[in-house]
């Protein structure tokens, strides 16, 4: 809402892409990141994060998918990243105001991008790290996938610290399988365990 009332405010995007660029620019990949970059089977992420912490992590071996152009140097050898609301390199896609939101469950304009996710969703077990659940356009992201991709679709976790009841039975509704924990844990208990 706040992005919705500066864009309003100002006639243009140009004083929020501003923020986004300061705010999301020289930072640098925490231990996460790190861990995360180095699990061997993990090779395909996709975020909703506009910084390029995740692909800072895995260096040049990934691949970032933002725009469709970028598809076209895909390579089946890299880990890929798939960075569904945009990014600082790419301000004019970044998703976040309601209008955002509301045009990409609508029509993503950038198809080639959003048809690889749809195939991971088809072909790849799924797990969601780093979400509450507290923002409802993740959930409705997640039915708009759902709903276009075959079914059954593979088994899909969430882990997260604590949910509501409510919210438990949402994602069962969803065939999302919650695993109590936080995103450090998994990826150090992965690690751990190869």
């Amino acid at each position: 809402k706040a992005s919705a009332a500066l864009i309003l405010q100002n006639g243009n995007r140009e004083v929020l892409n501003e923020i986004l660029l300061d705010s999301f620019s020289n930072l640098l990949p925490s231990d996460f990141h790190k861990a995360l970059s180095i699990i061997p089977f993990i090779h395909d992420i996709i975020t909703t994060n506009y910084d390029t912490l995740i692909e800072d992590a895995i260096g040049d071996k990934g691949q970032v998918f933002v725009i469709n152009d970028d598809c076209t140097s895909y390579s089946p050898d890299s880990r890929h990243v798939f960075k569904i609301h945009g990014d600082i390199s790419h301000l004019n896609e970044v998703v976040i105001s309601e209008d955002d939101y509301r045009r990409v469950i609508g029509e993503h304009s950038q198809k080639l991008v959003w048809n690889q996710v749809y195939g991971l969703f088809s072909t790849k077990h799924i797990v969601f790290i780093g979400y509450s659940l507290s923002d409802p356009n993740f959930l409705n992201l997640v039915d708009d996938i759902i709903s276009k991709v075959s079914k059954p679709v593979k088994q899909m976790y969430l882990i997260a610290p604590s949910l509501t009841e409510l919210t438990k039975r949402r994602l069962e509704s969803m065939q999302i399988a919650y695993i109590p924990g936080d995103s450090d844990s998994f990826v150090n208990d992965t690690l751990e365990h190869l």
